[in-house]
């Protein structure tokens, strides 16, 4: 709950374990959910498409508030989406808001996320190698003479 307004998350949103200890309840398909009023809906990308209509209908009833989450995309993306499904003027006016990665115009009802760091700190590894990046920058001596392009070859290589 936030305020007094009851939470309600898409289990697919890709924010849904980081807000979790707030949410009154989550949903496998918004398109079914008997909305409640007051209510705060978090949506990522595909229960978005996929509801488009009942997204729509939410918002411009004013009885419960739209949230659409998608962090791993950059601001360019994050626009072009809700443009494409005409949700850019209901952002604009403040009747939803949107979680995204990236920089983002101010006339954008928008919530920056960075969802990439967390994820490189969850695995144990990097955070004990992540102690030893001074050391690696500043040292003048570098013992090693290759460039390692992650296994992988790359046309641009």
């Amino acid at each position: 709950m936030i305020g007094r307004k009851k939470l309600f998350v898409d289990i697919y949103s890709e924010i849904t374990d980081l807000i979790k200890e707030y949410t009154d309840g989550t949903f496998w398909d918004f398109g079914k959910e008997t909305l409640i009023e007051n209510a705060i809906y978090v949506l990522g990308r595909a229960q978005t498409n996929h509801n488009i209509d009942k997204v729509r209908e939410t918002i411009e009833s004013g009885k419960s508030f739209i949230i659409v989450s998608n962090p791993t995309e950059g601001a360019d993306t994050l626009k072009w989406q809700v443009t494409e499904l005409g949700l850019k003027e209901y952002n604009v006016q403040g009747r939803m808001l949107l979680i995204g990665g990236g920089d983002i115009e101010s006339q954008f009802n928008h919530l920056q996320y960075e969802s990439f760091l967390p994820q490189i700190f969850d695995v144990p590894k990097n955070k004990n190698v992540y102690e030893y990046t001074d050391d690696i920058y500043n040292t003048t001596d570098k013992p090693y003479k290759f460039l390692f392009l992650n296994g992988r070859s790359r046309p641009h290589r």
